[in-house]
């Protein structure tokens, strides 16, 4: 029997996760997003791009994590995170503390885009807001 040489592994892909909804207490909440490489390879130089909608503002009173930067894009934020290599099956989460400003986002969506090389996946959350008190819906800014 002839054995021919090891199948190579298969190449970096990459995926990300927000939740389905983006719930903010009292103008205040956390953008989740876990990035995974469940291909086969190292995803090098992995970046995650962070899109906070026009109302959605970084909370200044917390830090941001580490290896990311913010900066406003016309109406809206971007979040920029440098992950670095992502090793096969690795994974990584960032959490950016935002408040409303403005109008507020209510039902307005955050997007994450992460890339590496070529390889690019994207995610989405819609925003809802709780108000002070408990009561459920658009709250006035």
């Amino acid at each position: 029997r002839v054995v021919g040489p090891p199948a190579p592994p298969r190449p970096a892909e990459l995926e990300v996760v927000l939740p389905p909804t983006t719930t903010l207490v009292d103008l205040r909440g956390t953008v989740e997003v876990t990035v995974r490489n469940t291909g086969g390879t190292l995803a090098p130089d992995t970046r995650l791009t962070i899109d906070l909608p026009g109302g959605l503002a970084v909370d200044t009173d917390q830090p941001l994590p580490d290896g990311c930067t913010a900066a406003p894009q016309g109406t809206n934020m971007t979040v920029t995170c440098d992950v670095g290599g992502l090793a096969p099956g690795a994974a990584v989460t960032r959490s950016v503390a935002v408040v409303t400003a403005g109008s507020g986002p209510d039902g307005k969506v955050v997007t994450a885009v992460v890339t590496s090389g070529t390889t690019t996946a994207t995610a989405t959350s819609t925003v809802a807001m709780v108000g002070r008190g408990g009561m459920a819906g658009p709250v006035a800014v």
